[in-house]
């Protein structure tokens, strides 16, 4: 039996979220606060990659390890118990201050992301499971209406004229691996008909 709703999907994938019984479940006993790296073998996660009107698809420079100081999509562990679109909402509420209303989610594709670094110091470090979503803001979302803290700073909205070489380059390969479908996107949502060159 599903649950969750406001997911699309991109191209071809398959996605769906369950109840393991094919009844509905009491989805409050599994609101606990977001576990510790520590405490889990694969910690699931989620990123987004923002639309915004003519503006573009929003990244951030991360401010904290692992990846400080790459630009990258915002996002975060997923909110257990909640449906995706929910905790997809929250997160971008949590993280940069901003709204899309319920707008539909649609994923782009899954990563898994490992690093040595561990936050919790458990010496075992860091193992994440990443699904990658794009999704439009509320109209009218600028740059000075995203919130900036110890986390994130330096919010860039980009467009496929904006992808230069060098700045193409100076991307994770996380991110030049998911940028340009979510820009393709933008840009077939803005009516743009030119094929965006770098997929």
């Amino acid at each position: 039996m599903t649950y969750g709703k406001g997911i699309a999907m991109h191209d071809k994938q398959i996605f769906g979220e369950y109840y393991a019984e094919q009844e509905p479940v009491n989805l409050e006993p599994l609101k606990i606060p977001m576990i510790k790296h520590n405490e889990t073998g694969i910690r699931p996660c989620h990123d987004i990659y923002v639309g915004s009107g003519e503006s573009g698809i929003l990244t951030i420079k991360r401010l904290r390890k692992p990846s400080y100081g790459e630009r990258w999509p915002v996002g975060g562990a997923v909110y257990r118990g909640y449906p995706l679109r929910e905790s997809i909402e929250k997160t971008l509420e949590r993280e940069i201050g901003i709204k899309t209303d319920g707008r539909p989610a649609i994923m782009l594709g899954n990563a898994r992301i490992l690093s040595n670094y561990d936050r919790e110091e458990s010496g075992i470090g860091m193992d994440s499971t990443v699904s990658v979503f794009y999704v439009e803001a509320t109209d009218g979302l600028k740059i000075e209406d995203i919130m900036t803290d110890k986390d994130h700073t330096e919010p860039l909205f980009t467009t496929a004229e904006e992808l230069t070489d060098d700045f193409w380059d100076s991307l994770h390969p996380y991110v030049r691996d998911f940028l340009p479908i979510a820009v393709e996107i933008y840009e077939e949502r803005m009516g743009h008909i030119n094929k965006f060159s770098r997929l």
